[in-house]
């Protein structure tokens, strides 16, 4: 598996730093192990170390929303907010 984040300033508390995750990766085959966990782990070690307080996650992919959710939840993260996003390709309502 992979995973990647980055590290900013919040953009009304610039001194408190957060990061966000930008891909979580696992092979099917590793799926219901500890595959994930480990990455999460190392996300969240890697976010520290670069002073970060806060470490955010997302599920863009509605199949896979609840195992998602439910990975995420093991590993200690709770649900903050619900993203919406829009197709700009697309004509608008």
């Amino acid at each position: 598996g992979s995973c990647a984040a980055v590290c900013f300033p919040m953009f009304f508390a610039p001194k408190f730093w957060t990061s966000q995750e930008i891909m979580l990766w696992v092979n099917a085959g590793y799926r219901d192990g500890r595959a994930s966990a480990l990455l999460l782990d190392a996300m969240a070690d890697w976010s520290v170390g670069n002073g970060c307080g806060q470490l955010v996650a997302s599920c863009t992919d509605n199949r896979r929303a609840p195992a998602m959710a439910r990975m995420y939840r093991r590993g200690g993260y709770v649900p903050t907010e619900h993203l919406f996003s829009m197709d700009l390709s697309q004509p608008r309502p």
